[in-house]
């Protein structure tokens, strides 16, 4: 993880420079890895594409691995496909089945990519199933999204918005595409 690639330059609208942002992102979530049996809020990554959010989740889910965690890190838009399968009937392969056991059992559960996925009344009852079992189950979670809290209540029901809004500490990300960046 690069500071370097986020600019220094202060933004009024932000209240910050984009590396200051990263910086205190970034600290926070070395803190959740570091600190993950101790109690703690789970993390919303949010932010337009190409500032980091997949890859700080990745490197999350590496350190937690390393230190023996059981870790689920599945896009949403591989998910929710799978979870209809399931629920309709639909013949579903030994990775699916895993995937579905790990959705509630696995101490860390990322949802990468939440908003890319086809939204439905079924995807958003599944969303809530998940994300309400594993707050009460004291399971936590990564959730990253290019999706603000206002698109988060306009895409999914309160249910979910208030949830997520309530039971993570958002974490927003500022700045340019990285991947833009990185051709230069």
């Amino acid at each position: 993880f690069k500071l370097s690639y986020y600019s220094d330059e202060y933004v009024p609208e932000y209240g910050c420079s984009p590396r200051e942002n990263m910086e205190a992102i970034y600290s926070e979530c070395l803190s959740f890895a570091e600190n993950f049996d101790k109690c703690g809020p789970n993390l919303l990554l949010c932010g337009a594409c190409g500032l980091g959010k997949t890859f700080l989740s990745s490197a999350i889910a590496n350190r937690l691995l390393e230190k023996d965690v059981d870790v689920l890190y599945v896009s949403c838009n591989a998910l929710f496909p799978i979870l209809e399968d399931m629920h309709f009937g639909r013949e579903v392969g030994e990775r699916a089945a895993f995937i579905v056991k790990k959705l509630i059992d696995c101490d860390l559960l990322i949802l990468d990519d939440l908003g890319s996925e086809f939204v439905t009344q079924f995807t958003c009852s599944e969303l809530f199933r998940i994300i309400n079992t594993r707050l009460l189950n004291g399971k936590k979670m990564i959730i990253s999204t290019n999706l603000n809290r206002s698109m988060l209540k306009n895409t999914y029901d309160e249910r979910i918005a208030s949830r997520i809004t309530g039971g993570f500490s958002i974490l927003e990300f500022l700045g340019n595409d990285i991947r833009s960046i990185m051709k230069l």
